[in-house]
């Protein structure tokens, strides 16, 4: 079992990091970097590191220089004493100078992987959590839009790589720009400047070469990620453990398995063709490089000819000029290539910079509690965005405390509409809301939230352990065990979960799901219960449950209910339901079509109407008997 005290530790640290969120979320994030700027944010995050990398870049960039002229100072050397013109105590300080650069470059090697590695981690611990918030802080509605929560999960999940791929372009540029004008100092210190010049011509036509097919990449990877996401689905479907009993049952593995193979092959399709232009390119890159070292090997030795240049310069550069073009030529358009790609995830991101965001969704619930006295709705009509049709239309009721409520009607009635403008996941509706005779609009999320729990149709199963399933309800005492400890006892009892916890080997502290080792699964009715118990952890005067016995049959949603009520008496209750044999001891009753309350009363007053409710009823009248 785990101790109070590790417990403890555990809930400050999940409450410290939430906090520490809230306060460092900068919600004009992803609105004020352009490459340049988005390319520095290292120097931000983790400077010390960041100046040691370019140090040590910058360092790294005149390697070839220094190699060419140690190579071509130990070579001369060595010619002096072949041919008597000096002694052997000569050679020595060149043949020190060698080892010393030689070592001295692998240790350079070393240190730079030690520090990228310790900017990497920094970075991606500070840009994951502000990833986190922003996702956190965007209005509900993009979630509910296919296109725009695929962008939103591309984006950021693009944003570490493509942060440190801007830091090491911003580097690369500045290293590329060294290393050419030290070589190219060489070459003019030994009246070689042609090949410069060479250099540089051959370097733009590949270059825009390179833009273009870079951007026609990036365009690719975007079309396909939905195709990958697919992709990812099925493969979770054929090799998840959680599956495995239904892969076996239904016997659906070749199907998938077909299915699989065919979304690959068609984004292999794409990605050939991309790839072909790709391919292309680097062939034709490669042939220049081949053709500009010829040319300038040809000018060094004409060059050495007219003994414009010593033997020892003229065999170190004819033995890295390949390389030294080669990597020169190649590492330019590798920029151009990644300044390319940066460019259009800048357009991404940029678009997912106009997303309406809001504080309010990252903060911790109010530490002032708030009594539920009423809630009305006058005139309220609602428009999902990018729809015309209105499945709220001109809504009005009032629901008073300690009374039990339901909503009713057909499946997509607008019953769930009215929970998500009543918790503020939506709020461009037309009409007004008040709760305790103050408008809506003007009471802060947290606020709200000290008011009201909700229990949604698709609750959450958290792979956390039983305890930390049902405490998180209660968020704002996550660091007081007794206290919590208390609540979730007496809960557990009410609503019979001791048979539950007789089954798990580690009691309270056995991992759910699947995912941990040795962790125990549980049945729907057992989830459902664990997410209600985490409902009753909140400290609150109103409790709405939104079909969530959708899935169990009607008897066993009746037997949840029943007991919810059990341990509710002194509470408001919304019940949203379809079924109507688990409403009927309601207070009140509102009856949903088409997004228009058409009625309401008591069970015994709507069945004396012989109206939509009481035709609903005598439909499934025969669920309950």
């Amino acid at each position: 079992m785990i101790s109070d005290s590790r417990r403890n530790k555990t809930g400050n640290f999940y409450s410290r990091l939430l906090i520490e969120v809230v306060k460092n979320i900068m919600f004009d994030y992803f609105k004020k970097y352009n490459v340049f700027e988005l390319s520095t944010f290292s120097y931000k995050i983790a400077p010390l590191s960041s100046v040691l990398l370019t140090i040590v870049k910058f360092i790294e960039a005149l390697f070839p220089s220094i190699s060419i002229l140690l190579i071509g100072g130990f070579i001369d050397s060595a010619g002096n004493i072949f041919n008597g013109t000096a002694p052997y105590s000569s050679i020595y300080l060149s043949i020190g100078l060698l080892i010393a650069f030689l070592g001295f470059s692998f240790l350079f090697g070393i240190l730079q992987g030690f520090i990228n590695s310790k900017m990497s981690i920094k970075v991606n611990d500070v840009v994951t959590k502000h990833n986190l918030c922003f996702k956190a802080s965007i209005l509900y509605k993009y979630y509910e839009n296919k296109e725009q929560y695929a962008l939103v999960q591309r984006v950021t999940g693009a944003m570490i790589g493509n942060m440190q791929s801007s830091f090491n372009v911003l580097l690369s540029i500045v290293s590329f720009f060294i290393q050419f004008f030290s070589i190219a100092a060489i070459f003019i210190a030994n009246n070689i400047w042609q090949a410069g010049l060479i250099i540089i011509v051959s370097t733009i036509p590949l270059s825009y070469l390179s833009y273009r097919n870079s951007i026609r990449q990036y365009k690719v990877q975007k079309e396909n990620y939905t195709g990958e996401m697919q992709l990812y689905h099925s493969t979770y479907i054929l090799k998840d453990r959680s599956t495995v009993n239904e892969r076996t049952l239904f016997q659906y593995t070749d199907v998938i398995n077909n299915k699989w193979l065919n979304m690959q092959n068609k984004l292999d399709d794409k990605m050939f063709k991309a790839n072909n232009r790709i391919l292309c390119v680097r062939l034709l890159t490669k042939s220049i490089n081949l053709l500009i070292a010829f040319i300038i090997i040809f000018t060094v030795l004409y060059c050495a000819v007219r003994q414009l240049i010593s033997i020892g310069i003229l065999i170190a550069l004819v033995s890295n000029i390949l390389s030294l073009i080669t990597g020169l030529v190649s590492s330019f358009i590798g920029l151009v290539d990644q300044i390319a790609q940066q460019k259009e995830f800048l357009k991404e991101l940029k678009e997912v910079s106009t997303f309406e965001t809001s504080a309010e969704f990252t903060q911790l619930p109010s530490q002032n509690f708030s009594h539920f006295e009423s809630i009305e709705f006058r005139n309220v009509s609602f428009i999902y965005p990018s729809t015309k049709r209105e499945v709220i239309k001109n809504v009005s009721f009032r629901i008073e405390k300690n009374k039990k409520y339901a909503f009713v009607g057909k499946n997509g009635s607008g019953k769930t509409t009215l929970i998500k403008l009543l918790t503020k996941l939506y709020s461009d509706y037309t009409g007004d809301i008040f709760i305790n005779n103050k408008n809506l609009k003007d009471i802060p999320i947290n606020d709200l939230q000290t008011m009201l729990g909700v229990c949604f149709q698709d609750y959450s199963h958290y792979e956390l352990s039983f305890r930390d399933n049902i405490d998180i309800g209660d968020i704002i005492h996550y660091d007081n065990g007794e206290l919590l400890n208390n609540k979730r006892k007496k809960i557990i009892q009410k609503l019979e979960l001791q048979k539950v916890l007789q089954h798990l080997p580690n009691g309270e502290e056995t991992y759910l799901g699947k995912i941990e080792p040795n962790a125990q699964d549980l049945s729907g009715g057992e989830w459902q219960r664990l997410s209600i118990a985490r409902l009753l952890m909140k400290n609150t005067d109103l409790y709405i449950l939104d079909e969530p016995t959708a899935s169990l049959d009607p008897k066993g949603e009746y037997e949840i209910y029943r007991l919810f009520n059990e341990i509710s008496q002194d509470k408001t209750v919304i019940l949203i339901s379809h079924r109507l044999g688990s409403v009927k001891d309601s207070d009140i009753i509102f009856v949903m079509d088409n997004g228009e309350l058409i009625e309401q009363g008591t069970h015994e007053e709507l069945i004396q109407l012989s109206g939509t409710y009481a035709t609903m009823f005598k439909n499934q009248s025969e669920w309950y008997d």
